[in-house]
């Protein structure tokens, strides 16, 4: 889509199509991201790893709930309890 956009923007530079090529590159950067993303089930924890950004680890003993969710593209809702900085769970 982006690349649409791009060849769009040869035949002249307009503010309306300068802006959708904007964000579909965003939306194209935002995608790669999460296409890279990986989920690795570990002994006592789940680890969320995404390209340029610190690992997300929850804790078992910290979910209230997991439900699967979305009509097109499933996708795994986990609802958890952060931690404090003493390592108990913050309610």
């Amino acid at each position: 889509m982006a690349t649409l956009f791009a060849w769009q923007l040869r035949r002249g530079v307009e503010p309306g199509g300068l802006l959708f090529f904007g964000v579909a590159l965003g939306l194209a950067a935002w995608y790669g991201r999460e296409l890279g993303s990986r989920v690795t089930l570990e002994t006592r924890r789940l680890r969320l790893q995404r390209p340029l950004a610190a690992d997300a680890v929850v804790e078992f003993r910290q979910l209230a709930g997991v439900s699967e969710e979305g009509r097109f593209g499933q996708s795994i809702l986990l609802h958890y309890h952060p931690l404090a900085a003493d390592g108990r769970i913050e309610l």
